[in-house]
């Protein structure tokens, strides 16, 4: 009786005690190892920042540095000047998410993960990540002092001496007709901007005299407030300071003699850079004129004074409003749209009183120039010829940017570092452009303007001899068919087998 009792009266209490202890044990492992996965990805992602967890497995090696760049950065590091600290202007997840693959490769992530790079191998260089939203303060400061309007589309280089600004765009090579990302150009940007901005330069600005020149006090305001020391030369007596980084010719009068043109074609061609402003009563100068047009492409119409009575201001037809030139195709390789790009985000007007008509001329002198308006006037603008009583209507060029490169050794003649080194040679048709009422007024963008003329031309341009990667096509390309199969099994099969695995277990540890 008790046998049958023992029988029918199913599992012995020990049995359902076991089964109990291992189901409880099972949830125990399952939920530990959910706890350690958990885990883990906290502190992987909390280290990543700081740690490099990229392996570069591409065969084009899109994230690793070349011999060019690790002589840059390792001459830096060891002269004591790499001191970098790179933002990115984005939580670092965000470069994961919301960009579409190209050919396999996340552009953004891609961009992040060569920045990471670059301070895994150097001591001198950080990455940081900046969201603009929680950090306004130092979005606001970042805006001021690289006049850029500061988006996560950009990543801002900050050196030793200087800031520089990138888009993410120009990290890569675009097709001109499909507009398709072709090549990989990060290594050469990064590093050309690490070097612009780990180079020190002296901030000195000369101004010529002895010919008539004038500045006016709010000019010479703004150039001091830029942190620029000021100084004066008379080249029939006197020899451009080494040190100078600027010459200004501010309305000359009379012109300049072959000696004194000579010392000025010297000095640029030591990679400086000259400012030249004249307006509608500047005179021929024939000797300043030759120079300027034969040796930089750009030039004045003396006596052609330019007025425009639907693109003016205060009524005043002389008072030009000016257009910006942010026409042209490469803007991040455009040093005029990097001197505008400020003003075109912000839609600030530029004023242009009294403006004289420039143009543009072939050089057979140099190898590397161009020649690009900074802004011009309205197609609507009137150009009389004050002496002729002439007049023509049509679009006229009023500030003018002529830049030249040459490639030259970085450290000495005897190195083998070959960059292009650039210098510039700015022409603007309106004195008045930097006169009080004008360059110091907050309603106009005269004062933006003229600083950022001078950041892009005081401070050094680099472009190193990297060439840029080949975008291939990553992704695993899969026939239909062989898509269809897999998608079977990794959908269905797959799943199907650990839903049979389970089953059976289920079952199995019902009877123990």
């Amino acid at each position: 009786m008790s046998m049958q009792k023992n029988i029918s009266g199913g599992k012995p209490e020990n049995g359902r005690k076991n089964i109990l202890k291992r189901g409880t044990l099972s949830v125990l492992y399952t939920i530990g190892f959910i706890v350690l996965i958990i885990a883990l990805n906290l502190v992987v992602s909390s280290i990543s920042g700081s740690v490099n967890l990229t392996v570069d497995l591409t065969a084009e090696n899109f994230i690793s540095l070349g011999d060019v760049s690790k002589d840059i950065l390792g001459s830096l590091q060891q002269s004591g000047d790499l001191n970098v600290t790179l933002y990115l202007l984005a939580d670092r997840d965000k470069y994961d998410a919301g960009q579409t693959a190209i050919k396999g490769l996340n552009p953004l992530a891609l961009v992040r993960d060569l920045c990471e790079q670059y301070a895994y191998e150097y001591e001198g260089i950080s990455v940081q990540y900046k969201n603009l939203d929680r950090d306004p303060e130092w979005a606001a400061k970042y805006n001021e002092v690289t006049n850029t309007v500061l988006s996560p589309s950009h990543v801002v280089v900050e050196g030793k001496y200087h800031s520089r600004v990138l888009t993410l765009n120009s990290f890569y090579v675009t097709n001109s007709e499909t507009k398709e990302y072709v090549g990989f150009n990060g290594e050469l940007r990064l590093t050309t901007a690490i070097l612009q901005s780990c180079i020190s330069e002296p901030q000195l600005i000369t101004v010529t005299t002895g010919h008539g020149e004038s500045m006016d006090p709010s000019f010479a305001a703004v150039l001091d407030g830029a942190g620029f020391d000021l100084a004066a030369v008379d080249l029939s007596a006197a020899d451009i300071d080494p040190k100078t980084k600027i010459l200004i010719v501010s309305d000359p009068i009379t012109d300049f003699t072959d000696a004194e043109i000579e010392k000025m074609m010297d000095y640029t061609d030591e990679y400086n850079s000259l400012i030249v402003l004249v307006d509608d009563k500047t005179p021929e100068l024939p000797n300043l004129s030759d120079f300027l047009s034969e040796e930089w492409g750009i030039g004045y119409r003396a006596y052609h004074q330019v007025s425009d009575v639907a693109h003016s201001l205060n009524n005043n037809p002389l008072n030009l409003s000016v257009q910006y030139n942010d026409s042209m195709e490469n803007k991040d390789a455009s040093a005029a749209y990097q001197v505008i790009k400020g003003l075109v985000s912000s839609n600030v007007r530029t004023v242009m009183p009294n403006s004289v008509s420039l143009y543009t001329a072939p050089v057979t002198t140099k190898d590397r120039y161009t020649v690009e308006p900074v802004v011009s006037s309205s197609s609507d603008a009137v150009t009389t010829f004050v002496s002729a009583g002439t007049s023509e209507t049509g679009q006229v060029p009023l500030i003018l940017l002529s830049a030249n490169a040459d490639y030259v050794n970085l450290n000495d003649k005897n190195s083998t570092n070959q960059v292009l080194k650039y210098q510039y040679v700015m022409l603007i048709g309106s004195t008045s452009f930097a006169t009080t009422g004008c360059i110091d007024s907050p309603s106009y963008g005269n004062k933006q303007l003229m600083l950022s003329a001078l950041r892009t031309m005081a401070v050094e341009r680099y472009s190193l001899d990297i060439p840029y990667k080949t975008i291939n096509d990553v992704a695993l390309d899969v026939e239909t068919g062989t898509a269809t199969t897999l998608a079977v099994i990794i959908c269905a099969v797959l799943p199907g087998l650990i839903l049979i695995a389970g089953i059976v277990v289920f079952f199995r540890r019902r009877h123990l």
